[in-house]
Order: structure tokens, then sequence, then C-alpha cells
């Protein structure tokens, strides 16, 4: 007879990588919405349940600005202040 990590698919996991969630039916979800929300800003996964499935709550943490995301991961290495093409030279294409 299997283990019941085995029969998940669980076996090369420790037990340190499983998170743990915490299930909700829907009524209990949207009538607790700010608890919810504020595990799932401390890193929990809540899984909702509903006559026709499972769905996971998690919090995605947005990037701030484009800027921020791409500082230090781009170089200029040319004074863009300036054109770099003479007028006559540059021809767009639709």
């Amino acid at each position: 007879m299997k283990r019941p990590r085995e029969m998940l698919g669980l076996t090369n996991l420790k037990m340190s990588d499983v998170v743990l969630a915490m299930e909700t039916n829907t009524r209990t979800f949207l009538r607790d919405f700010t608890t919810i929300k504020a595990k799932a800003r401390k890193g929990e996964t809540v899984r909702v349940r509903d006559k026709e499935g499972w769905f996971l709550f998690t919090a995605a943490v947005p990037k701030r600005s484009l800027l921020g995301a791409a500082r230090g991961k781009i170089a200029f290495h040319d004074d863009l202040t300036k054109p770099t093409l003479p007028g006559d030279a540059w021809k767009p294409s639709l």
C-alpha cells in the first residue's frame, strides 16, 4: 500500500517544501475576505471550494514601475539625447 505522500506525488519534496493551504468555501471567502487577504499577503495559499471545483487565492506582488524592474539590467553606452541617424536615413515602414 502506498503512503499518502507517494499517492500525491510528493516523494521528492521535503516537509519544509510543502506549504499548507487554508481551505474555505465561497460563502466564507466572501464574508471574511479581509482576513483571507491578509493571510495571502503573508504568503499563505487559500483554497476556495466551489460547486465546480477548487480555486487558489494567493497574493501577487506587482512591480512598482517598469524602470524599477529594469534597474541594473539596462545599460546605455551612447548619448540618447542626440539623433542616431540622419533625417533622410530613417525610413519607417508599416
